[in-house]
C-alpha cells in the first residue's frame, strides 16, 4: 500500500498493486522527481506527464530540464527498441499505440528547438535574440522588445 508513512519510491522499485506487478522507473524532465509505471507483461508504460497524449510536456524549471527530459526520452526509447515498452498510457490524452515514433518527435522537437535538427544531438540555439524565444521574459522580469513591424498577440 502506497499512502503517508511510506517513503518515496525508488527507480526500479517493484510493486505489488493487488497481485500486479508494477516496476518504478524514473523519468525526470518535466519535474526533477517525475516516475513513470511499467506493467513488465503487458508491455505497457504509465507516463504520467512525461509524454502526453496529445502535444508535449512543460518542463518545469529549474526543477525539470531539457537535459533530465532528453536523457528520459532516450531511455524510453531504448526501452520500446527493445520490446519492452510497446504501448504508452499517458496522464492525459489518448494512449499510443506506436511509442517509438511519438518518442523519436518528442526528442526531434526538443533538439530543433535547442538550435539542432532531427535526430541530433542538441547544441547551441541559433537565430534571432541570441536564441531565446519570444514569450520568455529575461532574467530582468521584462519581455524582450518585438520585432520590428510584430504586433503583441491581443495588441490592436
Amino acid at each position: 500500500m502506497l499512502g503517508a508513512g511510506y517513503g518515496p519510491l525508488a527507480d526500479g522499485e517493484l510493486l505489488d498493486v493487488g497481485g500486479l506487478a508494477v516496476r518504478v522507473l524514473a523519468t525526470p524532465g518535466h519535474t526533477g522527481d517525475s516516475v513513470s509505471f511499467l506493467l513488465a507483461e503487458e508491455g505497457l508504460l504509465l507516463t504520467g506527464d512525461t509524454v502526453l497524449g496529445r502535444g508535449t510536456t512543460v518542463l518545469g524549471w529549474p526543477d525539470g530540464t531539457v537535459a533530465d527530459y532528453l536523457r528520459t526520452l532516450d531511455t524510453l526509447l531504448a526501452m520500446t527498441g527493445e520490446g519492452r515498452v510497446t504501448r504508452l498510457a499517458p496522464g492525459h490524452g489518448p494512449p499510443v499505440e506506436d511509442p517509438a515514433a511519438v518518442l523519436a518527435a518528442l526528442r526531434d522537437h526538443r533538439v530543433e528547438r535547442l538550435g539542432g535538427g532531427p535526430g541530433r544531438r542538441p547544441g547551441r540555439r541559433r537565430g534571432r535574440r541570441g536564441g531565446r524565444d519570444r514569450g520568455v521574459r529575461s532574467a530582468s522580469g521584462r519581455r524582450p522588445a518585438p520585432r520590428r513591424g510584430a504586433q503583441r498577440a491581443g495588441a490592436a
